[in-house]
C-alpha cells in the first residue's frame, strides 16, 4: 500500500452536530494535545444550535483548527468529508460529546511511528451521569502483524458469544483508534451512507481486514459520554432500513471469511434487537435463568431482592410446583407481590436466595441478613446466568 507523503503526521476530526452543551470541554481537552504536527478538523454537520460559532471561535483562537460547515447528512458523511481534506499520516476521530485526556493523541501517535502499524488501538470509559466505567480491549497490548492479526484479533472484534460484549478482542468504535489516512480512507469510501447505527463496527471491521500491523495500548484515555440525547437512546424509525443494510453488508463480509461467521450471526442479533428497541420502541431485557440445579424439589424458598434478576427468578419459580412456596423480599420495592423484610421469618424457609447481579451487592445484603439474626447456612448467592433470547441460527 502506498503511504505517500503528507504534511501533517495527525489529523483530529470532530463531527459535530448540536453538541452546544458539551463542545468546549471536548476541544479544550484535543487542543490540549502535545503534539506540534497536528491539525483538528471540525465537521459542523448542519447544527441548529451555537456549536457552528464554537467551532468558529476555537478556529480563529488556534491556526491548527481547521472548519467545514455543510449541510445535515449525519456522522458518517461528515468524517468523509474530514477524512478527505485531512493532511495527516494518521487519522483519529473524536465525537464532540466527548473528551480526552492526558496525551492520548502524542502517545498514540508516537506508538504507531515507531511500530510502522497501521492502526492503535487504546481503550475508553464509558460515561453516564456519575457513572464511570473502563473498558480496555481485551487483546493483550503489543504489536499484532500478519497471522497474529487473523489469529488473535479477528476473531474478536464484532459481538460474540452470550454475553454479546465480554469477549471483543478491540472495542468497535472508531473513535479509540488511530489508523493510516489511507485504510480509513478506503473504508469510508465504501460505507453506506444510510447506516447510522452501527457504522463504527463495520469501519472497524474493515481497518481490520485491510492492516497489516495493529497496535494495542493498555489506557483509557479517551471518555465516551452517554446522555439522553445519545443516537442510541432515542427512538428513531431510520434504524429499521439502517440495520437491515447493515446486517447485509456484515453477511456479506462474513462469507469471504470462515473467522467472521459466527461473530457476524451473534451480532446481527444484537443489531435486530437494536433495530426493533430503536426503530420500535420494543425492548428486550435480559432473562436471568434460575439455578434449579442447586435446589431440591418441595422446598420453601425466599428470594431477596425484587429488582430484574429476583423478578425473573421469582416468575420461573411461581406455580411451577418446584417449590413448597416461594415468597419474594426486597427493603427498597413495595409493589404487590413482594414483601418486607420485617416478614422474612427464617424458620418458616429452608433457603434464602439473594437475587442480585452484583457480588458487592449481595455480600451487603447478605450482611443485613446475618445481622437480623438469619443463620448464614440459609443464604445463597451464585452470580446469575442470563441469556437476552434464543435464536436458532439455520444452516
Amino acid at each position: 500500500m502506498n503511504h505517500g507523503n503528507y504534511e501533517k503526521q495527525l489529523s483530529i476530526i470532530i463531527p459535530v452536530y448540536n453538541t452546544e452543551a458539551y463542545l468546549r470541554e471536548c476541544l479544550d481537552s484535543v487542543a490540549a494535545q502535545a503534539i506540534e504536527d497536528m491539525e483538528i478538523l471540525l465537521v459542523d454537520d448542519g447544527s441548529t444550535d451555537a456549536s457552528g460559532a464554537v467551532c468558529d471561535e476555537y478556529a480563529a483562537r488556534h491556526d491548527f483548527i481547521r472548519v467545514f460547515h455543510i449541510q445535515n447528512h449525519g456522522q458518517s458523511y461528515a468524517r468523509k468529508t474530514g477524512v478527505l481534506s485531512a493532511k495527516g499520516k494518521y487519522i483519529g476521530f473524536v465525537d464532540s460529546d466527548d473528551w480526552i485526556t492526558g496525551n492520548m493523541y502524542g502517545e498514540m501517535l508516537g506508538y504507531a511511528l515507531e511500530n510502522s502499524l497501521d492502526m492503535v488501538c487504546c481503550g475508553l470509559v464509558y460515561e453516564k451521569g456519575t457513572t464511570a466505567v473502563q473498558r480496555y480491549n481485551d487483546a493483550v497490548p503489543g504489536v499484532y502483524d500478519g497471522e497474529a492479526i487473523r489469529r488473535e484479533i479477528l476473531p474478536g472484534v464484532l459481538a460474540f458469544g452470550t454475553d454479546y460484549s465480554a469477549d471483543r478482542k478491540i472495542e468497535p468504535h472508531l473513535v479509540d483508534k488511530l489508523i493510516r489516512k489511507e485504510i480509513i480512507t478506503k473504508v469510508l469510501s465504501e460505507i453506506n451512507e444510510q447506516i447510522y447505527w452501527g457504522e463504527d463496527a463495520l469501519s472497524v471491521l474493515k481497518c481490520v481486514l485491510l492492516s497489516n500491523r495493529i497496535g494495542i495500548l493498555g489506557k483509557t484515555p479517551y471518555h465516551y459520554r452517554i446522555h439522553n440525547s445519545s443516537i442510541s437512546l432515542k427512538q428513531d424509525a431510520r434504524a429499521i432500513d439502517s440495520y437491515q443494510q447493515l446486517i447485509c453488508e456484515l453477511m456479506r463480509l462474513a462469507r469471504q471469511s470462515d473467522e467472521l461467521c459466527d461473530q457476524v450471526k451473534y451480532y446481527s442479533v444484537a443489531a435486530a434487537r437494536d433495530m426493533l428497541r430503536i426503530g420500535l420502541g420494543i425492548r428486550s431485557e435480559k432473562f436471568w435463568l434460575f439455578p434449579f440445579e442447586d435446589f431440591r424439589q418441595g422446598l420453601s424458598v425466599a428470594l431477596y431482592g425484587a429488582g430484574n434478576v429476583g423478578k425473573c427468578y421469582h416468575m420461573q419459580v411461581c406455580g411451577t410446583g418446584y417449590f413448597r412456596r416461594a415468597d419474594l423480599f426486597d427493603s427498597n420495592c413495595v409493589s404487590e407481590g413482594v414483601k418486607n423484610p420485617t416478614e422474612l421469618y427464617p424458620e418458616e424457609y429452608d433457603k434464602i436466595l439473594i437475587a442480585v447481579d452484583k457480588e458487592e451487592v449481595a455480600q451487603s445484603i447478605k450482611q443485613f441478613l446475618l445481622e437480623r439474626g438469619i443463620p448464614g447456612d440459609k443464604l445463597y448467592w451464585k452470580k446469575p446466568r442470563w441469556v437476552r433470547d434464543t435464536f436458532c441460527f439455520c444452516i
